[in-house]
């Protein structure tokens, strides 16, 4: 049954519900607007952080190069200051009973001021030479294959400051012997 606005029993009026529909579809278009708010927020967002890490990665690098021109700059002054060191240490073994704590003083107050300024032996890695840290000065004939490649003695301590290797530790490397180890036990024969 219609009533006298032309709305059937229970439904709203027909002027009713194109404004109730208009309502909708205005809190829709809203709905809508908020959901792109959002997102571009959101990419806004995003796109900071990318943009935050890329400078954070780019003021690294700048604070990187930067010790590393500074450590160039200094380089010849840092390898001066690391023979004098070789000096100490050589002094240490040749001094007197009475001098030797004099001259032990002085090798650790050297390389006090050295780790200041971020000196510091080469890292140690086990027996196997690296050429990143070492310089192999002679190489020595051996017998088994587990010290071929390994290093036999240190001549001189190497340095880094930071990454960078200042001087590379000199070192004696193994080799295999090329007539292998079965020759070396043979006998010399009657025509040699």
């Amino acid at each position: 049954m219609q009533d006298e606005t032309g709305s059937r029993e229970g439904e709203s009026p027909p002027a009713e519900r194109d404004e109730r529909d208009l309502w909708l579809r205005e809190l829709r278009e809203v709905a809508s607007g908020v959901a792109d708010v959002r997102r571009l927020v959101a990419e806004r967002l995003s796109a900071d952080e990318a943009k935050n890490e890329a400078f954070e990665r780019l003021y690294k690098e700048l604070d990187r190069e930067k010790k590393h021109a500074q450590v160039l700059d200094s380089r010849s002054l840092y390898l001066d200051l690391l023979l004098f060191r070789d000096r100490l240490e050589t002094a240490v073994r040749d001094a007197s009973v009475e001098q030797q704590p004099l001259v032990e003083s002085l090798l650790e107050e050297l390389d006090q001021v050295l780790m200041r300024r971020d000196i510091r032996p080469v890292p140690l890695g086990g027996d196997r030479f690296d050429s990143r840290y070492q310089f192999a000065v002679s190489s020595e004939a051996v017998d088994s294959a587990e010290e071929d490649g390994a290093v036999l003695r240190t001549l001189r301590g190497g340095f880094t400051c930071g990454d960078i290797v200042l001087r590379p530790q000199e070192v004696v490397v193994g080799r295999l012997k090329k007539d292998g180890p079965a020759a070396a036990g043979s006998e010399p024969s009657a025509g040699d």
